[in-house]
């Protein structure tokens, strides 16, 4: 009886949360020594589920069945029991007589009643999630060999990769105590520190996002009423939209208060900054989107340019860092809070004219969810991503060039509210159900 071969490295690549890094190595060990009957020596599938006897040892669900009806055989010479007549195992095992036999541990030797052993769901669990990783892995082994036998055509032009793929959590900072009904994150490109806006004592916090420590916290309710939004500029000045006074607050790095920009402001709600520290914020009350430009040196606003007033409740704003493009997220009707509302994304080119609109209708054609839009930004190759709130998840929704639909985080989020991009591979989510951010990476680019 052959033994199987235990699987290698791309065998074990799942994506439903099994360890990374130095962890594959041990995942190996668990396949071979823990998913396999040590009596046949055979994996544990549902055709021969894995059975617990009372001391605690396992076996496969035939060796079970040998082993009460006293049917275990062995070869001359062979230390392995011979259990290839199945269907009659299976059929002992199913006995009614089966609870007045006794059976005897092959690895204590104790003897128990063989009514007392029973399935054990976590090793079968274990071992169906192996199998389902390995018919993929062989499925693709299939289309390689297929696409390599196919070589004496002319080769296709190849696609363009996909932009942004699944990716899983590998830190979480924050939590409760840190933060308090977090509602804006951004990033400092300089520092790498991430920087949340919420409704602690200190308005404002600064994190080590790879230690995952505060650095420091500042600006006091008198300072900020309620923060809505933030945005870090190229040197390190932190943008606050206050809604509780009508207006965008720039803080030093170390957190003094040296500016306050009231002009053309009423509910400013969302805030980002373009790659020229240009500013853009959407005010939900006005209806407006403006880019204000202010001379960081000076500490002064130098021109507050009105790029569209006839917007229907902007909230969320994001400038692509490559283009100098804004995305701006209208929300088309009240709704409490909770439920979805009709959504309309609308871009405006670096010349500030309107060049692309998806509507509620139009995502729909992309057979989309209702969505509850609650966070977004832009990566460096101009793909607009989105938080979506109502099923808890980030939606890739491609460029306008090249519109999609397509989810990139669908697990581990319980409110998403905002976004950072690092990179093509790693993002950076604000959770306000958990108080936290959590770091999310490409799942196969972190394995060694």
């Amino acid at each position: 009886m052959s033994r199987k071969r235990a699987p290698g490295d791309a065998s074990l690549r799942m994506s439903s949360g099994l360890p990374s890094g130095g962890s594959w190595r041990l995942v190996r060990e668990i396949e071979v020594n823990v998913l396999e009957c040590k009596v046949c020596f055979e994996s544990y599938s549902s055709g021969r589920r894995p059975c617990s006897l009372p001391c605690g040892h396992a076996v496969c669900r035939l060796c079970l069945a040998a082993l009460s009806t006293g049917a275990v055989k062995l070869h001359a010479g062979s230390s392995q029991p011979d259990i290839t007549d199945t269907a009659s195992a299976a059929a002992a095992a199913d006995d009614p007589g089966a609870s007045r036999r006794l059976l005897q541990c092959p690895f204590c030797r104790k003897t128990w009643a063989a009514c007392l052993a029973a399935d054990c769901l976590p090793l079968l669990q274990l071992a169906e999630l192996v199998e389902e990783e390995k018919g993929q892995e062989e499925k693709e082994e299939e289309e390689e060999e297929d696409m390599g036998s196919s070589c004496s055509q002319p080769p296709a032009p190849p696609a363009s990769p996909a932009p942004w793929p699944r990716l899983s959590c590998q830190a979480v900072s924050g939590g409760w105590g840190q933060l308090l009904n977090p509602t804006g994150i951004a990033l400092c490109s300089r520092s790498g520190r991430v920087v949340v806006a919420h409704d602690g004592q200190k308005r404002v916090r600064v994190f080590d996002p790879k230690k995952g420590t505060c650095l420091r916290e500042f600006g006091s309710k008198e300072d900020i009423r309620y923060p809505l939004d933030v945005a870090v500029t190229q040197d390190g000045l932190v943008l606050v939209t206050d809604a509780g006074d009508s207006a965008v607050k720039v803080f030093t790095p170390h957190g003094r208060l040296v500016m306050t920009i009231r002009e053309s402001l009423a509910l400013p709600w969302g805030v980002d900054i373009g790659p020229q520290d240009q500013v853009a914020v959407a005010d939900a009350e006005l209806g407006s989107l403006s880019l204000l430009h202010i001379d960081f040196r000076t500490r002064t606003l130098v021109r507050n340019q009105r790029v569209c007033s006839t917007l229907r409740r902007p909230r969320e704003v994001a400038i692509c860092p490559a283009t100098g493009f804004i995305h701006v997220v209208e929300h088309l009707r009240s709704q409490p809070a909770g439920s979805t509302s009709p959504v309309c994304l609308s871009t405006f080119n670096n010349q500030q004219q309107l060049i692309y609109q998806m509507d509620s209708f139009r995502l729909g054609l992309l057979n989309t969810p209702q969505l509850w839009v609650s966070g977004i930004t832009v990566d460096g190759k101009g793909n607009v991503l989105i938080a979506e709130a109502n099923h808890k998840a980030v939606v890739c929704l491609g460029n306008p060039q090249a519109p999609q639909y397509r989810t990139i985080i669908s697990q581990g989020l319980s409110f998403p509210l905002g976004l950072v991009c690092i990179g093509d591979d790693t993002l950076i989510v604000l959770d306000g159900g958990d108080y936290s951010f959590k770091v999310y990476r490409d799942f196969y680019q972190t394995k060694p």
